[in-house]
This record gives structure tokens, C-alpha cells and sequence, in this order.
């Protein structure tokens, strides 16, 4: 019984010896080298078609496969050309490519980056009626590019840049357009301007209206600002010796001081400003003001620093065109510049320094006497809230135009009109003069 016992054992042993020296016959297929190896590699891209190699080495009759519809490859001896299209995406894509020589592969992964465009212009251009020409730089690596131009501005764009060309203005009128471009998923525009101060002057045929919402009209029932919308007829005219420039409001012999910058194409005013006399009792002064600090001041008996003008300091709107293809409009807008005011009062303590002059009003002030002070300040005449001048021909299709600029210069302010009551800013004790 032993004996069988150990030759079992002995059998069991010779059979383990056996299995071991099979396994190693089968892990030894694995340590053979890859014969396909890769030497050098160069397919990683921009944006933009173009193309690249991958050197490597392997048996004869190796195979290529590159499942893209974006990217190709051709074997060339030892070489593999890749070449890839533009990427009008702004996100980045990859593919692979596999190279076969028998039982034997290795993969490369075939890199291209998303579209990149960079516009290094403004947002507008304003020039005179001559004829000009513009050059933006706009680099783009693999974008699809398109642009729109105007009849009196053709546009074009590529690789490098776009070019703008405008021809000359004679219309007699402030003119103004967007060229709008696309560079794949970015779509954006450039406003053009042509026009000088002759284009707004000394034509008997326009007619101007200072618009805006009166604020010395509102009252605790007032909902919707258009329920004050008041647009005051008048006559634009400039002094032939000194250059002033005023609208002039027939209705009531007041006129409004306006200066003209060609540069930006804006019409300008400034607080302090005469502005006649009202009812042969009253001097009228421009005030430019923020209605959101209405009540401070004239609680605190500073009516009459939004009247300011001494030394070369002063408060001031400046409204820049915007032209239609029937009208033309004057939208006043602040000047960050005004802060002086609060920062004066800051120091005093009475705002904090954080404190900022947003204005949004232009005011007929008037005065008791020929000069602005405390003591002179009566009231406001009235207090033009979101100002705006406006120009158009007298016929009926210009008109509509100018109702439907009033109605879109509406829906902003009753957004403003509706922060200020939100905030508690709204004015509440303004001091009419009737």
C-alpha cells in the first residue's frame, strides 16, 4: 500500500514539472518585438488645413487606416502624408491612424486645434463725407468667414483682416451703418459713420425736436414713463461769428446751447448755460442731472451745483448720432467725468466716496437772478429725463420713423424709470415752475 502511495506522488510531481514547463513556451509569443515602430511624428495642427508627416518602420506592405472625414493619410514608402481641413469649430478634435505590417500595429493620434479669430478693432468708425478706405486686423486660423456690407460701404474679409471701403457722402445728412461679419460661431458688427457739422446745419428743410420724458410731470399715479413723453419743436442754427451752436425753441423763445464734436459725431452740452428767459421773470441755466440724487440736493439746498459752471468745471451730456435711412438721432448720454460732484461732496460727508454721478436729465432751471446761485435757484422749468434730439423731413414716412425711435428710446427709460422707483430714487420733490 505504501508503495502505490509514493508512486501516485511521484507521478503528481513529473505531471506539475510538465505544466510548468508549458506555460513558458506560451508567455514567450509576448516578448517578441513590435516590428512596426514609429521614428518621427508630426501631426499635431492648427486651426487651418495643412499638413504633416509620421516616419516609421516596418516589414514591406504595410497598411494605413484613418477613420476621419476631416483628416487623410497616403503611405509613401517609410511615410505617411497627413493632411486635415479647417476646423471651423472653436472646440479642438482628434483622430486616429493605425499602422499594420502583419500581425503587428501601432496607433498615432492625429491632434488639430479649434478656430481662433481675433478682431483687433473698435466697435465703430466715424469719418468725414470724403471717401475712405479701412483696414481692421482680424487674424483667423480655420474659421468660416463672412461679412456684410452696406450699399454706400462694401466690406470683405479673409485670413488677415477686413477692409472696409466707403464711398463719399453727399446725401447732406449724418449717415451711419453696421457691417456685419461672422467667423464661424462669432457673429458681431462694426458701426460706420460719415458726416460733419454741414450735414446738420443751415438746412431749411429739417425739422428737430428736443425729446424726452418731463419729469416735472410725474406724479405718485404716474405707471408708465410715456405718459410724460413731451418732443419740443426748434430750429437748429449756428451764430456765424461765434460758432455757438443752439436749438432754438420757437414756442417759447428758449433755446438749448449745443457744441459739435466731428470726431465722434456727438452733440454736446454742458450745465451753467444761458438758456433765456422764461416768462420775462425767470433766467434759465442748463442743469445736467442725475435724477437719482434729485432729492438729496435739493433737500440740502444743492439745487444749484447741478448748474454748475465755474473755472473751467462743469457737468456735461454728450449725445453721439445714430443715423437711420430717415432720420437722425442725438441720444445724451453721461460723461464719467461728472464724478466730480460726488467726490466734492464725499469730502464733505455727505455721500459716500463710492458714490458716482450717473446723469440722466437735462434741466431748464430757472433762476431769480442773471446768475447761478443757492440763493437765486427757483425751480426747473423742466427736466428732460433720457434726452434726445432728433432730425427728420417733413413727410410721413420720416415721421413714423421718429415715432418708432420714440418708442424703442421708451422701452429704456421705463427700465430706468422702473430701477429708480425700485430703488427709491425717484425724484419727489421737484420744484416746478409754471
Amino acid at each position: 500500500m505504501k508503495k502505490i502511495y509514493s508512486l501516485t506522488m511521484i507521478a503528481a510531481l513529473a505531471l506539475s514539472f510538465t505544466a510548468c514547463s508549458n506555460d513558458d513556451n506560451v508567455g514567450s509569443q509576448y516578448l517578441r518585438e513590435n516590428t512596426v515602430k514609429i521614428v518621427k511624428s508630426d501631426v499635431s495642427f492648427s486651426a487651418k488645413a495643412s499638413t504633416g508627416a509620421i516616419e516609421f518602420t516596418a516589414p514591406a506592405g504595410a497598411t494605413v487606416k484613418l477613420n476621419s472625414t476631416w483628416a487623410s493619410a497616403a503611405v509613401e514608402g517609410n511615410k505617411i502624408n497627413v493632411s486635415v481641413l479647417d476646423n471651423p469649430k472653436i472646440e479642438g478634435r482628434s483622430a486616429q491612424l493605425t499602422i499594420k505590417a502583419g500581425e503587428d500595429s501601432t496607433n498615432v493620434t492625429i491632434q488639430q486645434q479649434g478656430m481662433s479669430f481675433k478682431y483687433g478693432g473698435d466697435a465703430y468708425y466715424v469719418y468725414n463725407d470724403e471717401a475712405h478706405s479701412l483696414q481692421i486686423d482680424a487674424p483667423s486660423e480655420g474659421a468660416e468667414l463672412k461679412i456684410k456690407g452696406l450699399d454706400w460701404a462694401t466690406a470683405s474679409i479673409d485670413r488677415s483682416g477686413i477692409k472696409i471701403d466707403m464711398q463719399e457722402n453727399n446725401t447732406g445728412r449724418i449717415r451711419s451703418g453696421y457691417i456685419q461679419y461672422e467667423a464661424g460661431p462669432y457673429k458681431d458688427s462694426i458701426l460706420v459713420m460719415q458726416g460733419q457739422k454741414s450735414d446738420i446745419l443751415n438746412n431749411p428743410d429739417a425739422i428737430y425736436y428736443l425729446a424726452g420724458y418731463d419729469m416735472t410731470q410725474v406724479t405718485k399715479n404716474t405707471k408708465d414713463i410715456s405718459e410724460v413723453f413731451t418732443m419740443i419743436p426748434g430750429i437748429l442754427a449756428e451764430d456765424e461769428k461765434t460758432r455757438e451752436m443752439k436749438l432754438l425753441f420757437p414756442d417759447n423763445n428758449l433755446f438749448l446751447p449745443l457744441a459739435f464734436d466731428e470726431s465722434t459725431l456727438s452733440l454736446v452740452t454742458v450745465s451753467g448755460l444761458p438758456m433765456g428767459m422764461y416768462a420775462n421773470t425767470y433766467y434759465i441755466y442748463t442743469s445736467i442731472v442725475d435724477s437719482g440724487w434729485y432729492d438729496l440736493f435739493y433737500q440740502n439746498g444743492f439745487s444749484s451745483l447741478m448748474s454748475y459752471n465755474s473755472n473751467g468745471q462743469f457737468l456735461m451730456m454728450a449725445a453721439p448720432a445714430i443715423a437711420t435711412d430717415k432720420a437722425v438721432y442725438f441720444d445724451f448720454q453721461n460723461i464719467t467725468a461728472n464724478n466730480w460732484l460726488t467726490e466734492m461732496l464725499a469730502s464733505f460727508g455727505y455721500v459716500s466716496e463710492s458714490a458716482t454721478y450717473d446723469a440722466d436729465c437735462i434741466g431748464f432751471t430757472a433762476y431769480k437772478k442773471n446768475s447761478i446761485s443757492a440763493s437765486n435757484y427757483v425751480g426747473d422749468l423742466s427736466l428732460m429725463y433720457n434726452p434726445y434730439i432728433c432730425t427728420y423731413y417733413d413727410n410721413n414716412s420720416e415721421k413714423d420713423d421718429a415715432k418708432m425711435m420714440a418708442k424703442k428710446m421708451a422701452q429704456k427709460a421705463q427700465k430706468q424709470f422702473e430701477l429708480l422707483k425700485a430703488e427709491n430714487k425717484l425724484p419727489a420733490t421737484i420744484a416746478k415752475i409754471k
